[in-house]
């Protein structure tokens, strides 16, 4: 997490898809074009509350790897406003040694903090390059507030499994891609 980007990764997203995989990795389909809709370019097959099946990275050769922070457990939410909201956590982060959180001793601090990636804002997609684009206003690693995460995405089992796939970049020493698998557990978002 050195280059302060968090778990995955990303770019600042750029309107020219700079940094995205070549065009025979991410296809433009007929379906995506025929999918757009609302002010916000949202589809309503993003809306919904979605959870995280899967985790995996791929190094430059398209070996997968083992991921570096174990396995994660987490929620995605789209809403029809073009709201999103992501909270990632690792599996079996140790607790604290003591009830006050703000007594806990630096190791026990880094070690809750390396384990989570949550962040807000909006999210915009691009039907025509099949990608997502999400507008933080706020996250736990301070350096994504402001910037926006380009991810490209597909759909499988019928929309109720969501891929997405973030672009290359320099994770503890090794150029991963990192690719994330969600399955919808709610269609809605109720105000």
């Amino acid at each position: 997490m050195a280059d302060g980007d968090g778990f995955l990764g990303g770019m600042h997203a750029d309107g020219e898809g700079k940094g995205m995989p070549d065009d025979h990795t991410w296809k433009k389909t007929k379906e995506a074009e025929r999918r757009s809709s609302g002010s916000f370019g949202v589809w309503s097959d993003f809306v919904g509350v979605w959870q995280l099946m899967s985790v995996e990275y791929r190094d430059e050769h398209g070996e997968v790897t083992p991921t570096p922070f174990g396995e994660m457990v987490g929620t995605l939410i789209y809403t029809v406003e073009g709201t999103v909201a992501v909270q990632m956590y690792r599996v079996n982060r140790p607790h604290f040694s003591v009830p006050d959180p703000y007594a806990a001793s630096d190791e026990q601090t880094r070690l809750a903090f390396e384990g989570m990636n949550c962040y807000y804002g909006s999210y915009k997609v691009d039907p025509v390059r099949a990608t997502v684009t999400h507008y933080i206003e706020d996250a736990s690693l301070p350096n994504r507030q402001g910037g926006a995460l380009l991810r490209s995405f597909s759909f499988q089992e019928n929309g109720d499994q969501l891929t997405l796939r973030a672009v290359p970049r320099l994770l503890r020493g090794k150029n991963l891609t990192g690719q994330l698998v969600w399955k919808r557990i709610h269609s809605s978002v109720q105000p």
